[in-house]
C-alpha cells in the first residue's frame, strides 16, 4: 500500500496581455527510504487577461450632473463590455464587434439630486475579453445638491416706495445674494428694497439672485428678472391771481 501526502502550492504564472502563454511544470517524488523517484509532467496555457479601466471627466458635481465615462473598446474583437452606471436601475452590454469605431469609446449619463445630501452613485465596467477572462473596475460619482435659484415680487413700484421680494429658491440653498439693478445688495433670504428714478420715465431694473449650497461643495444658480421703477410725482402750484387786501375802518 502506499501511502501519500497532499500539499497545496500556489503559485502565479505570468502572462501575456494579448497572447497566450505555454507554461510547462513538473514535480518530481523521491522516496528518501527506497530511494526510487517519479515524475509527473503537465503543460497548461495561460490566457491573456484584459484589464478594465475607465475614466470620468469629474468624480463630484453638482445636480444635474453631466458626467462623461471614457474607455477603450477593441472593435476587432469579441470582447463583451457590461456596464453598471446606478445599481439595476441602468445598465447596459455592449459588444466590441457591434461597436461603430473608436468614436464610441465615450458614454454619458445625467445624474439628478434633490435631496439635502450628497447622492453616491456607484458605477462599475465588466470587460469579457475574448478567451472568457474576465476583470472588473468600479468607481464612485458624488452628486451633490443642486441649488435652483427663484423669487417673485410686483413687476412695477413707484420710486422710494420699499419692494418686497419673496425667495422661492430650492431646499438645498443655504446662502443669497441680491443685487438690486446696482442700486444695492443684500444677503437676507426675503429682503425688501426701494428704489430710485429721478427721471420722468419709467425705467427697468435687472434684479438678480444667486442662490448657493457651500454644506458639500459649491453649487450655486442665478436667476434675474426686471422691475420697472416708475417715476414719482412732482406736485408743482403756481398762481397768477391777483388778491385785494380788504381794508376796514372803524372811523365813523
Amino acid at each position: 500500500m502506499r501511502a501519500t501526502t497532499q500539499n497545496l502550492v500556489n503559485y502565479n504564472f505570468s502572462g501575456l496581455p494579448n497572447d497566450t502563454v505555454w507554461h510547462y511544470i513538473a514535480l518530481e517524488a523521491t522516496n528518501t527510504i527506497t530511494g526510487c523517484t517519479d515524475i509527473q509532467r503537465h503543460t497548461f496555457k495561460v490566457l491573456p487577461q484584459r484589464t478594465a479601466t475607465f475614466t470620468v471627466n469629474t468624480n463630484s458635481a453638482c445636480s444635474p450632473a453631466a458626467i462623461s465615462f471614457t474607455y477603450e473598446p477593441r472593435p476587432w474583437t469579441n470582447e463583451v463590455y457590461f456596464w453598471n452606471f446606478d445599481g439595476a436601475a441602468d445598465t447596459l452590454r455592449l459588444q466590441a464587434n457591434q461597436l461603430n469605431s473608436l468614436s464610441d469609446q465615450t458614454l454619458r449619463r445625467t445624474y439628478l439630486n434633490t435631496d439635502t445630501a450628497d447622492r453616491l452613485v456607484p458605477v462599475s465596467l465588466v470587460i469579457i475579453n475574448t478567451y472568457g477572462c474576465a476583470d472588473t473596475i468600479k468607481q464612485t460619482i458624488t452628486v451633490r445638491p443642486g441649488v435652483t435659484a427663484g423669487f417673485t415680487s410686483l413687476a412695477s413700484v413707484c420710486s422710494g416706495e420699499p419692494l418686497s421680494f419673496t425667495n422661492t429658491s430650492s431646499i438645498s440653498a443655504e446662502s443669497y445674494l441680491w443685487n438690486f439693478g446696482g442700486q444695492g445688495t443684500s444677503t437676507d433670504a426675503n429682503p425688501s428694497f426701494t428704489f430710485i428714478n429721478n427721471t420722468n420715465a419709467p425705467q427697468n431694473v435687472q434684479v438678480s439672485l444667486r442662490a448657493t449650497n457651500t454644506g458639500t461643495g459649491t453649487c450655486t444658480n442665478v436667476i434675474t428678472r426686471t422691475i420697472s421703477v416708475l417715476p414719482s410725482p412732482i406736485v408743482a402750484v403756481s398762481s397768477t391771481t391777483t388778491i385785494c387786501l380788504l381794508y376796514t375802518s372803524d372811523a365813523a
